[in-house]
């Protein structure tokens, strides 16, 4: 989805929880804060100490001035889609009405992702 000055880690995580979304949001930003993320005013990508991302929440959509869900750069980046292909393969984009699956084979970006046991 982008280049990056310096190779870095991610992982995807599945989590049941009975939080809104907005909820873990200010949980995701009290954390990052907590390990020295500081805010940018740049609107493209810059390195960062940590980033952590609500890709998806059920089958919930949620589109306002703070949190998009799905995440809308989620079918542009090979680095999500794989570990999320890894645990749930078959859950169904609640927009794009395709899998995991469907949406890493069609993903355009070409970019490199090791698996790091």
């Amino acid at each position: 989805g982008f280049d990056s000055d310096m190779p870095f880690f991610n992982m995807a995580v599945v989590y049941k929880t009975d939080m809104l979304p907005i909820d873990i949001l200010h949980v995701c930003k009290s954390i990052e804060i907590s390990m020295g993320r500081k805010k940018s005013l740049n609107s493209g990508y810059e390195n960062r100490v940590i980033d952590i991302d609500i890709v998806l929440y059920g089958n919930v959509v949620v589109k306002d001035d703070y949190l998009c869900i799905p995440h809308k750069q989620l079918t542009q980046r090979r680095f999500v889609l794989e570990p999320l292909s890894e645990i749930i393969p078959d859950y169904v984009h609640p927009v794009l009405n395709l899998s995991v699956r469907q949406l890493l084979n069609d993903c355009a970006d070409t970019l490199k992702v090791e698996r790091i046991a």
